[in-house]
C-alpha cells in the first residue's frame, strides 16, 4: 500500500463526465480502527490545493477568529471572506 499524504493531487477522468471536475487533492485523512480492522477514510476536494488559504484557516482558528461553530454553520464562500478579512488586518 501506497501512503497518501495530505495536499496530493489526483486526476480521475472518468468521472468527468459526472461531476464536471477530474482533478482532486486531498484534504483530510482519517484513520478508525474497528474489531480488529484498519478503515482509512480519505476526503477529497475538487480542484487544486490552495496552501495559503489552508494555513491562513488554520492560524485564524488556532487564535479563535474562525470557531468551530463557523467551520460547521458557515458556508466555503463565508469562511473566505472571513479569512480574507483576518488576513488584511493581521496584514498577511
Amino acid at each position: 500500500m501506497i501512503p497518501l499524504n495530505i495536499f496530493e493531487c489526483f486526476d480521475f477522468p472518468f468521472i468527468c463526465a459526472k461531476v464536471k471536475n477530474s482533478y482532486f487533492w486531498i484534504e483530510n485523512i482519517g484513520h478508525e480502527h474497528e474489531y480488529g480492522k484498519s478503515i482509512v477514510t480519505v476526503t477529497l476536494k475538487g480542484g487544486y490545493p490552495d496552501l495559503y488559504r489552508s494555513l491562513l484557516l488554520s492560524k485564524a482558528r488556532f487564535t479563535n477568529e474562525i470557531t468551530f461553530d463557523d467551520m460547521i454553520n458557515l458556508s466555503e464562500y463565508r469562511i473566505d471572506e472571513k479569512l480574507k478579512k483576518y488576513a488584511q488586518q493581521q496584514n498577511l
